[in-house]
């Protein structure tokens, strides 16, 4: 186990913005994860839509010390929160279209982001983060082998690989 997730907060659809029930279910579930993250010091995955601050509060009083918040595409000023407390963010290859995810891939120092595609998501593959890191050299204006060797070197200490090529 490298990881625990992907969890965390989704709020983005009305009939669960609208139903307190529901909500207060994910926040229980969500604590029990990043519970378990801290517990086994092991990093966590977070899915956080329409609840970026609530993702980003409960994330930093849990005192999990590494959590990467999934193609992050929500305000700016939280990115910068999440930054702030030393996590990280990634990145798919939707960087071809989604303006919110071009905008936090610019804030955020490429040694804070990680790339992957979300798969089985619109169709990609596991073979289309090589794609993900041609679009963040692009939108970061570095050169691919660049981009490449940073992420991989970070996503290596993220999740605490070592043995694989």
């Amino acid at each position: 186990i490298v990881a625990i997730g992907e969890t965390g907060l989704d709020f983005w659809y009305k009939h669960v913005r609208r139903d307190e029930d529901k909500k207060r279910e994910q926040r229980v579930v969500f604590e029990r994860h990043l519970d378990l993250a801290k517990r086994h010091d092991l990093p966590i995955v977070i899915h956080s839509r329409g609840a970026w601050r609530e993702c980003l509060e409960m994330t930093v009083a849990s005192g999990v010390k590494k959590a990467d918040f999934h193609w992050y595409s929500g305000p700016l000023d939280i990115l910068k929160g999440i930054l702030d407390a030393g996590f990280v963010i990634s990145v798919t290859p939707a960087l071809a279209y989604s303006e919110e995810l071009k905008a936090a891939a610019r804030l955020a120092p490429l040694e804070q982001i990680l790339v992957e595609t979300d798969t089985p998501v619109r169709g990609w593959t596991p073979k289309d983060v090589q794609t993900t890191v041609t679009l963040l050299a692009e939108v970061k204006g570095l050169p691919r082998e660049e981009v490449a060797r940073v992420v991989n070197a970070t996503a290596r200490g993220f999740f605490i690989i070592r043995d694989c090529p």
